[in-house]
């Protein structure tokens, strides 16, 4: 046998070893899943085939103090409200000629400008030199397809003259029209495009909805005055005020001696029964350690929001005529938004082993970018929009706190209580990609990392709030809400934080 036969044969050999250890590994990782589905006491409790415990022992977490925050407070009169444009001003319902007169203001705004213009009005802009090249763009782009949104407004783009151009975007029974603003700017004779896709997107959504629904728009505004209605989402029941929120309603124009706190985010604002939400808790715990001070905390917390869709909300938010606003936001972010671009610009390394389900669920990190990569994304959509909100919300005089997001202490879980939270992150994602739950609690400690950098940077004042709750399941139902007692704590937590801070505010 010579050389070459040899060394064919023992290749052979070493690809099928590695072959045969490969399937084993698949096997092994397939079969392990389906034990946990079916024996893990809390996806059974879960999947409703086991009633819960009276007492399920969830040990109560330790504190971590390597953890501890430092330097992130900030006073009240750190953050003074600040002069600005008169588009810089979220308004209600603007019809289409007041949209435009904004739009032909853009061409003449610093570069600076241009960037707040329009993530603050959820503009995607292109700019067309006059070869008709697209020599740059402004807005959020950092979306699945976003190499063809460009084509869009290619396709549209009918002259070199201002005028309305449409698109359909079509597939999988989906037909959305897009109709996109072309400005042709005398000042530098470029054209500029506008097409505000997430404004469109909801409309869609919004059309054929059965008249049991709860949402008027879904996951982006309930209807309003729905008393215990079903939401879809588990056993979730909600009812909402006159504007469509949860908890009482509110008085418009404030009451004065009124101090207002709205709170903004998700479904882990939303979340809690109906008077125990974490702003309900908030505003109890607040007026108790402000007797006879008029404290109002409004819950505009709703299922499934991004920060995207909250700044198309701001100048309902800011109708409410708040002192303060919190933010408690990114989770949907995370897995709604940069899960999906993130799957979408994969290697193609990456995307072969997206059929291996022990890469997917054991080597899980390397499915997604370098942590550099991961923190300037969520630096340029969670933390770029919230400094939007805060620079739009200080023009109009109202301070922003911003909170960290708590997910489960990975380190100190049980076993039991990983392949839970696994369990779960398969279901939450679903459709959109795969992410572990110890590759979610990276993606918020890197998010709360880029959250106190623009804490410590415009002075706010940073609680932190994944320092205080830590732990399982003791305070956690999944990778991101709470059960009652954790509601019960970040309430705790934020009051903690406000007291001294709002103090100057009530004398």
């Amino acid at each position: 046998m010579n050389f070459l036969t040899r060394a064919t044969a023992y290749g052979l050999i070493c690809l099928a070893w590695i072959i045969a250890v490969w399937l084993a590994l698949e096997a092994g990782t397939s079969a392990y899943l389906w034990w946990t589905v079916n024996h893990n006491e809390y996806i059974l409790v879960d999947r409703g085939l086991k009633s819960p415990p009276k007492d399920p022992g969830f040990p109560l977490p330790g504190a971590h103090p390597t953890r501890r925050t430092a330097n992130l407070s900030a006073g009240w009169f750190d953050t003074q409200p600040m002069p600005g444009p008169d588009w810089a001003i979220p308004r209600l319902n603007e019809d289409e000629a007041a949209v435009e007169k904004r739009r032909v203001i853009f061409p003449s705004l610093s570069e600076s400008d241009r960037h707040y213009f329009a993530a603050l009005h959820n503009d995607l802009v292109c700019v067309f030199d006059r070869n008709g090249m697209i020599t740059q763009r402004y807005g959020h782009w950092l979306r699945e397809g976003h190499d063809n949104i460009e084509t869009f407004f290619r396709n549209a783009k009918t002259s070199t003259e201002t005028h309305y151009g449409e698109y359909h975007l079509t597939g999988g029974g989906f037909d959305l029209l897009m109709r996109i603003f072309f400005y042709a700017s005398p000042a530098d004779s470029k054209l500029y495009g506008f097409l505000n896709i997430e404004s469109l997107l909801l409309d869609h959504f919004s059309h054929d909805l059965p008249e049991s629904s709860p949402w008027e728009i879904p996951f982006f505004r309930y209807k309003k005055n729905l008393r215990d209605a079903y939401t879809g989402l588990g056993t979730h029941h909600v009812s909402t005020n006159h504007f469509g929120y949860r908890g009482a309603d509110v008085s418009i124009p404030k009451p004065a001696g009124v101090f207002r706190i709205v709170c903004i985010g998700g479904s882990t604002t939303e979340e809690g029964e109906e008077n125990a939400t974490y702003p309900k808790l908030l505003e109890n715990r607040l007026r108790s350690d402000f007797p006879g001070k008029a404290i109002e905390v409004v819950n505009c917390g709703v299922s499934g929001m991004t920060t995207v869709r909250h700044l198309l909300k701001l100048a309902e938010y800011l109708q409410f005529e708040p002192d303060l606003l919190i933010v408690y936001e990114g989770v949907n972010d995370i897995c709604h938004e940069l899960l999906v671009y993130w799957k979408y610009n994969r290697t193609f390394i990456q995307r072969l082993m997206e059929y291996s389900v022990f890469v997917e669920n054991v080597l899980n990190r390397w499915m997604f970018p370098a942590d550099e990569a991961i923190y300037h994304d969520l630096s340029s959509l969670t933390v770029a929009h919230i400094d939007v909100i805060r620079r739009a919300a200080a023009q109009a005089g109202v301070r922003t706190v911003v909170c960290g997001l708590a997910s489960p202490d990975w380190p100190v879980l049980s076993r039991a209580e990983r392949d839970y939270l696994d369990y779960r992150m398969r279901g939450f994602c679903a459709g959109k990609g795969h992410m572990t739950a110890h590759v979610y609690h990276h993606m918020a400690a890197l998010l709360n990392s880029a959250l106190k950098d623009l804490c410590r940077r415009e002075k706010l004042l940073y609680i932190p709030v994944e320092e205080e709750i830590t732990g399982g399941l003791y305070f956690f139902s999944d990778n991101c809400h709470l059960r009652p007692n954790g509601i019960a704590r970040k309430a705790g937590v934020i009051a903690d934080a406000l007291r001294p801070y709002i103090e100057p505010a009530l004398k």
